[in-house]
């Protein structure tokens, strides 16, 4: 069995949080920016993590334990972090993570690397309500680039229009809440019942 490439991990901040107002990665749910939670959860598994940022993010992040990679691929949204984390390194698996869910944890990402097919181009959970996979929690192998630079260049930046055209090995979460991400403030506010609710299981 060919052996699977080695994982980094990639945590994308660059997005302007227009509709929140305010940066999704500096939100606190877990006693620590948000982006230091999701670091700090992918170190263990991973080779590297960087956090995927827009140039002038760059000096601000200067000081972090963990490098920055500037996208280099502006205003196409979160493709552009993943063609550029390529770019940076093309032979090792990127688990990609989007800032704003405040529910990923640990057994999120064992479940997502427990069931790694390395022979797919993509590793995704399935959303429990339209049954697509989901591309911001997710591990990109190293023969999706190509891939990625086709549908770009033909000026297609959706990352789910670009699973249409890759195969993809699908999770069922174990705990769906992982995939609740936070766009608005009013999203937000439903964070705090939305854990209390977890906390009563």
């Amino acid at each position: 069995m060919e052996k699977s490439a080695s994982l980094n991990g990639l945590i994308l901040i660059g997005g302007k949080s227009r509709r929140m107002g305010t940066p999704k990665e500096k939100m606190v749910w877990h006693d620590k920016l948000q982006r230091e939670y999701l670091a700090d959860l992918l170190a263990p598994y991973c080779a590297q993590v960087c956090f995927s940022c827009r140039p002038e993010q760059c000096a601000e992040l200067g000081q972090q334990p963990f490098p920055a990679l500037p996208d280099a691929h502006l205003d196409i949204g979160p493709m552009g972090g993943i063609l550029s984390a390529f770019e940076s390194d093309t032979h090792s698996a990127w688990l990609v993570l989007a800032c704003d869910l405040p529910f990923v944890n640990e057994q999120a990402l064992k479940q997502l690397i427990a069931h790694r097919d390395s022979s797919k181009m993509v590793t995704a959970f399935r959303n429990p309500i339209n049954g697509l996979p989901e591309p911001l929690i997710a591990i990109w192998e190293p023969q999706s680039y190509r891939t990625l630079q086709e549908v770009a260049t033909a000026g297609n930046y959706a990352l789910r229009q670009a699973l249409d055209n890759m195969p993809v090995q699908m999770l069922t979460p174990a705990d769906p809440t992982i995939l609740f991400n936070v766009n608005t403030p009013q999203e937000a506010k439903q964070v705090p019942l939305i854990a209390a609710t977890r906390q009563g299981r």
